[in-house]
C-alpha cells in the first residue's frame, strides 16, 4: 500500500506530458544501500489537517515537499527542487479513513515547470536530473487509508 501511494503520487507529478530525464542506472553496491519505509498514512494526515485549518489550497511547493520526504523515506533523495508557474483548476484529493472522509482539498492542477535539480538513491551519486513541462492534471483523487 505505501509503496502503491508513493508511485501514485509520482505518477501525478510526471503524468502524460513530455519530460526529459538524465538518469544514470545504479550499480550493484549502490542499490544495496538503498532501503526504507515511511508512515504514509500519518504524513498525509496531517498535511490534509494543516489544509482544513488554514482553508488554504495546497500549493505546489508543498506538494514537492511532501514528495520529497516520501521519496526519501524509500531511499530516494530528490534535491533542488523548483517549481514555476502553478496554476489552480478543479483537481482535488480526498482522504478517507477507515470508511469516513477525513478532508478534501484543492490542488494545483498545471505547472509550467518541475524541475528536480539531482536524484540521489541510498548514500550514491546523483542519476541525474528531471524537468516537467507543461504538466496538467485533471481529475479528483480520493487517497482511502487501511
Amino acid at each position: 500500500m505505501k509503496a502503491l501511494l508513493f508511485l501514485l503520487i509520482a505518477g501525478l507529478l510526471l503524468g502524460t506530458v513530455p519530460s526529459h530525464a538524465k538518469l544514470q542506472p545504479l550499480t550493484d553496491d549502490e542499490m544495496s544501500n538503498v532501503y526504507g519505509s515511511a508512515d504514509l498514512a500519518s504524513s498525509l494526515l496531517f498535511m490534509f489537517e494543516v489544509r482544513r485549518v488554514s482553508g488554504q489550497p495546497m500549493t505546489g511547493v508543498e506538494i514537492m515537499n511532501h514528495l520529497q520526504a516520501v521519496s526519501k523515506a524509500f531511499g530516494i533523495t530528490l534535491e533542488n527542487i523548483t517549481v514555476v508557474g502553478e496554476r489552480y483548476g478543479s483537481l482535488q484529493m480526498t482522504v478517507i479513513k477507515d470508511g469516513k472522509t477525513i478532508s478534501t482539498t484543492q490542488l494545483p492542477s498545471h505547472f509550467d515547470r518541475i524541475h528536480i535539480g539531482a536524484i540521489r538513491a541510498g548514500n550514491g551519486p546523483s542519476m541525474g536530473s528531471m524537468t516537467i513541462e507543461g504538466l496538467n492534471i485533471s481529475g479528483h483523487i480520493t487517497v482511502t487509508l487501511h
